[in-house]
């Protein structure tokens, strides 16, 4: 106060508790000067009063539109910033969040990963479809480097046959050799539809 205020260098406490008396007295005396400039005055404390009144609704209203400027820009502010740190293009070191994570949010979160880990063990299903002597035994024998399946001239494969295959660094694999189907407008024959239902098991 002594730096940026004149003259408060006579003030003393007993000065400023009489300041904060006078505050709280402040709108009584107002209210009963209104009420001797009513008596005294009519016309003009009622002039007097359409202005105070037009006065409050300006400023009730430059209150509601700086309060609905300042939501409106914490939103905005904060989808950008929400925007930059899920892109990657913000990044916080050394900020945890796990203490501001809900209990629903955890439940979802760990349900989540388990059936990330479940689909992650299941092994990729590969079904092998084709017209008789196409090639199906053929080219599994290729994806395995060795013979697997059954090949001859004649058609060997009579059903849905799995084969496991297993490469260092590869995801596990099912491969499912079919019997071939002999003309593309009749309806697959029982064998296919069977292994297209084990290609769609989990």
């Amino acid at each position: 106060m002594l730096a940026n205020i004149p003259g408060s260098h006579i003030l003393t406490i007993n000065d400023l508790l009489k300041l904060k008396k006078l505050v709280t007295l402040a709108p009584t005396l107002y209210r009963l000067y209104r009420l001797i400039g009513l008596v005294v005055n009519p016309l003009a404390a009622v002039a007097r009063e359409l202005n105070v009144l037009s006065q409050e609704q300006m400023l009730t209203g430059s209150a509601n539109d700086t309060k609905r400027w300042a939501l409106q820009f914490a939103v905005k502010r904060t989808g950008f910033y929400a925007i930059e740190l899920y892109s990657g293009h913000l990044v916080l070191r050394g900020v945890e969040f796990d203490q501001y994570t809900t209990g629903p949010s955890r439940r979802a979160i760990a349900s989540e990963h388990d059936r990330t880990t479940r689909v992650e063990s299941e092994p990729l299903r590969i079904l092998i479809l084709g017209q008789v002597k196409a090639g199906k035994s053929s080219l599994v024998n290729a994806m395995f480097g060795e013979t697997r399946a059954d090949v001859d001239v004649v058609p060997r494969t009579k059903s849905v046959e799995p084969f496991l295959l297993e490469r260092d660094g590869l995801r596990r694999a099912i491969i499912l050799d079919t019997a071939g189907y002999e003309d593309s407008t009749q309806p697959l024959p029982p064998s296919i539809r069977r292994a297209k239902k084990l290609c769609r098991a989990t």
